[in-house]
């Protein structure tokens, strides 16, 4: 399977720009993800140590959600 995308440029360079550097974001998410956003969930911790209040654990598990769903196809 192939695909070409065609942009008229200058008019869409942002939309250019955003297509090519997609991947570089899906790395730098994914890669947050396992490195960040797992550890918090798993040791219920911030990187200086401290527990982290309802709300915070709140953020992070939706932000993990989000990543799983929309980056591995998972249910979380």
């Amino acid at each position: 399977m192939k695909a070409t995308l065609e942009f008229n440029l200058p008019e869409e360079q942002e939309q250019f720009e955003a297509a090519i550097e997609g991947e570089k974001a899906k790395r730098l998410i994914s890669e947050l993800y396992d490195s960040v956003f797992r550890k918090y969930i798993k040791y219920e911790h911030d990187i200086l140590g401290t527990e982290l209040s309802e709300r915070d654990y709140a953020i992070i598990d939706e932000l993990c959600k989000q990543v799983r769903e929309h980056f591995y196809n998972e249910d979380y």
